[in-house]
């Protein structure tokens, strides 16, 4: 995740950016593996302080452009 943020903060500062994944999805330890017929979400499990009036929810709002 923070490969992709520090891309996206980057790129919204008009920054070329190339991201690269060594894994075979995008996203690192974001997404939800399944082994022997098992699955679990391995990401962020809790987010706090994102409301429109806190710090991480404004950082939220201008990495996403207002979209999450």
């Amino acid at each position: 995740m923070g490969g992709m943020t520090a891309a996206t903060a980057l790129s919204r500062l008009n920054h070329k950016v190339l991201l690269l994944e060594q894994a075979q999805k995008i996203g690192g330890l974001t997404h939800t593996f399944s082994r022997d017929g098992f699955s679990w979400d391995v990401g962020l499990h809790y987010c706090g302080t994102f409301g429109p009036n806190q710090l991480a929810g404004r950082i939220l709002d201008w990495l996403s452009g207002g979209t999450i």
